[in-house]
């Protein structure tokens, strides 16, 4: 068995897989029936032979060693047969040049690591586990109000940094509609949702922040957010992830911060973290940290969580991409 290999066959969600493949082909018909070209018709037969693969229970099986193939390669592409120790120069140089690209494309997209808005300032830590990441933030300028976007793409890899910036594009031509911000919700719902493979989605935290420390929150599924108003307090998620259903609803609350409080936002790559006895590190324990550090400047804070998280497991690799965000009301 190769060594990086770290997930099995069973890991890999095969009927995601195959509602993905089915649709590829759904389209390729649909191209291959106004056009004569052979590449077509050589993708159709690749997808038909990808299908058979599952049918007959050898999906993901490389055609030259017959180890398994990473799972990341194929939930990338599923119509791979070829594991990463059996690519050629050629090819294995082709995709650390892909990868390198979609990386600084990736982090082009994600907005200036310490910032300000108007009675506010913050810091975020991003931390991917791989070439690309998942994780989703943006801050976005809209007059004297900003919206903060945070969240996590189902799945890994380049398939989900695509959708992460789809998911970027949307919230950004949306940002400026003065719509209310359920409604940008589910705006964004919908139009992520209807554009997206079978079985992906997007966990999130829209924050609207307001000059006279006002804040709307809309918490799609997400990791609950962490407030610190006089108290440190968690706050659950009120709706489902965005493109599970093209037509759900979503809410918000309201809260107001004085002058020194905090909203620390997080994905799940830091209280999943696990030590060496298989314990996970926890929200209590980030929140725990947050009340008593109460002073701290928004990248202290940031690097002292994420630093306290290495440390729990025992400064072994974090399994996820790591994304952290602490925002802070200034006046």
């Amino acid at each position: 068995m190769h060594e990086a290999q770290t997930f099995s066959l069973s890991q890999i969600d095969h009927s995601r897989l195959h509602g993905e493949l089915i649709e590829r082909r759904t389209r390729l018909e649909a191209a291959a029936a106004r056009s004569d070209a052979d590449q077509l018709a050589e993708l159709l037969d690749a997808v038909d032979e990808a299908l058979n693969r599952m049918e007959h229970g050898d999906f993901g099986i490389c055609e030259v060693c017959d180890e398994l193939i990473e799972s990341e390669l194929l939930i990338d592409d599923p119509l791979t047969r070829i594991c990463l120790e059996c690519l050629s120069d050629d090819q294995r140089r082709a995709l650390e040049h892909d990868l390198n690209l979609a990386s600084k494309i990736q982090r082009r997209l994600l907005p200036q690591q310490e910032f300000d808005a108007p009675g506010w300032e913050g810091y975020y830590h991003y931390e991917p586990h791989g070439a690309v990441s998942g994780d989703f933030c943006d801050v976005i300028r809209d007059g004297e109000e900003t919206l903060i976007l945070f969240g996590d793409i189902s799945g890994k890899g380049v398939s989900a940094a695509l959708l992460m910036s789809h998911l970027s594009a949307i919230f950004r031509g949306l940002s400026g509609s003065g719509l209310p911000l359920v409604e940008i919700m589910e705006r964004a719902n919908r139009l992520f949702g209807a554009a997206i493979p079978v079985g992906s989605f997007a966990t999130m935290v829209a924050a609207r922040l307001l000059k006279d420390g006002g804040v709307e929150l809309s918490n799609a599924g997400h990791v609950p957010p962490i407030v610190q108003n006089g108290r440190v307090e968690q706050l659950p998620p009120d709706g489902v992830p965005l493109g599970l259903f093209c037509q759900s609803a979503y809410t918000s609350q309201r809260l107001r911060l004085a002058e020194g409080d905090r909203l620390v936002l997080v994905t799940d790559g830091i209280i999943e973290s696990t030590n060496g006895r298989d314990a996970e590190y926890g929200l209590d324990t980030l929140s725990r940290i947050v009340e008593f550090h109460p002073n701290e400047e928004p990248r202290d804070l940031a690097e002292r969580l994420v630093a306290d998280a290495a440390r729990f497991r025992n400064s072994r690799p974090a399994d996820d991409d790591i994304t952290l965000m602490v925002v802070r009301r200034t006046d």
